[in-house]
Order: structure tokens, then C-alpha cells, then sequence
């Protein structure tokens, strides 16, 4: 290999480089997506939303539990997944975060009790649930969050969402 051929490889990388570069550092812009669900949404078009003023966020939470042998278990998630997304369109100021499905629906142990009693149930103690909206809730925050709401589709959960003050 000669030395012109080195030089106009060594050439040819260098400008490769900062072209690359140079295209890594121009900003990139992002229009707001038309969606409300952060789990449609790239990093990208999340800061966008957030930008143009939508820093509000609806945690929704919803069980995995039997509802008969006549309903499907996502029942819940179904629901508040559609509510939260019609209640962030109408006010026009809210993004929904994904659905937290797991949530308390009785004891796993010694005996299953309420919800756990049948098969398809996933349960967790109030104690980790309150922390995973906690932390949820902490998270959005760092990212420029400013209103954080909880929504959950069953009577039983409500409690741990009015203890929480994050």
C-alpha cells in the first residue's frame, strides 16, 4: 500500500468523521405526535409534547383479575387505558403513562385469598404498589413533569392513590 493510497484513506476517514459529527450535533426537531400514550411516543416526541406545554401525565392503574368465566381478565386494563387516553385528549394538556397492571388483589400466601383465589390473578402487598406508582410518579417528574394523576379502575386501589404525595 503506497503512501497516497494511506494519505487518501486517512483523508476520507477524517471527513467521514466529521461529517458524521456534524450531523449527530444538529438539533433534531420532533413535531408532537398525535398520540397522548407515552408507550407510543419516542423519547424524542415525548420531550416535543413536553416542550409545547404537556406537562401533565395520568398514571393509570388497573388489576389482572377474573371477573367471571364470561369476561376477560384485562378488563381493567382495557378501560382505564381508554378513559385515561380520552381524558388526556379532552383537556389537551396530559400525556398517559403505560398502565400499571399489577396491583394488590389479595394475600399469595399462606393461603390465597380474594382475587388470588382464582387462576390468572397477579396480586402484590399495598406496600410494593405504593412504591411503584411512588417511583413511577418520581421518575416523570425528573423529566419535566409537573402534574402527576393517578387513575385506577378499581375501588379497592384507591386508597394507596390518595396516600401518595410525591
Amino acid at each position: 500500500m503506497g503512501r497516497a493510497h494511506v494519505r487518501a484513506s486517512v483523508i476520507g476517514f477524517v471527513v467521514g468523521s466529521i461529517a458524521t459529527v456534524a450531523v449527530l450535533a444538529a438539533p433534531i426537531r420532533t413535531a408532537v405526535p398525535a398520540t397522548v400514550y407515552l408507550e407510543d411516543m419516542t423519547w424524542l416526541e415525548i420531550k416535543a409534547a413536553l416542550d409545547a406545554g404537556k406537562r401533565g401525565v395520568i398514571i393509570p392503574t388497573a388489576g389482572q383479575e377474573q371477573k367471571g368465566p364470561h369476561m376477560v381478565e384485562g378488563k381493567h386494563h382495557y378501560i382505564v387505558h381508554y378513559t385515561a387516553g380520552r381524558i388526556a385528549d379532552e383537556i389537551g394538556t396530559l400525556l398517559v403513562a403505560p398502565v400499571v397492571t399489577y396491583v394488590p388483589e389479595g394475600d399469595i400466601e399462606p393461603k390465597p385469598t380474594g382475587h388470588m383465589a382464582y387462576p390468572g390473578t397477579i396480586s402484590m402487598p399495598p406496600k410494593v404498589f405504593a412504591e411503584i406508582l411512588e417511583y413511577a410518579a418520581r421518575s416523570l417528574r425528573v423529566h419535566g413533569f409537573t402534574d402527576i394523576f393517578f387513575l385506577g379502575d378499581s375501588l379497592d386501589n384507591q386508597a394507596v392513590h390518595v396516600v401518595l404525595h410525591v
